[in-house]
């Protein structure tokens, strides 16, 4: 991504080539250690900033527009309809009989947005974001 950053003089974003597999792994260890993880997120496609859901399934674009988008997301990120839009924290997951079922998100816009701040994001979502980093 050329020139994705946003401070200057900061440390510029760097990218892990792994499988999401590996990727969702390593998030769950660093949780199990209380170790937040910061990632970047398009809060535009697929979110609820009132309630504070983050899931693919939220909006059916298909039968509101009578159109089937499907894209992947490294097509979407490839044709610029899709980006990291907004940073947040991954806090939490709900892991059921070993499957991710969710992760809890702590949003940056206030009490205001989702559940004083905090978002829900089903796991399906996150492979519809922006890797975390």
């Amino acid at each position: 991504m050329d020139r994705l950053g946003n401070v200057v003089g900061g440390k510029g974003i760097r990218y892990v080539n792994v499988d999401m597999k590996t990727m969702k792994s390593a998030c769950v260890d660093m949780l199990k250690k209380n170790h937040p993880i910061f990632f970047g997120s398009d809060v535009g496609k697929f979110s609820n900033s009132k309630l504070g859901i983050m899931d693919t399934e939220l909006f059916d674009y298909g039968l509101a527009f009578n159109v089937n988008l499907g894209m992947s997301k490294a097509e979407r990120v490839l044709v610029g309809e899709s980006a990291m839009t907004h940073a947040m924290v991954l806090c939490a997951v709900h892991i059921v009989d070993g499957v991710i079922k969710k992760w809890r998100v702590q949003n940056s816009w206030g009490e205001a947005a989702g559940e004083k701040g905090w978002f829900v994001m089903t796991d399906k979502c996150v492979l519809s974001s922006p890797h975390p980093v």
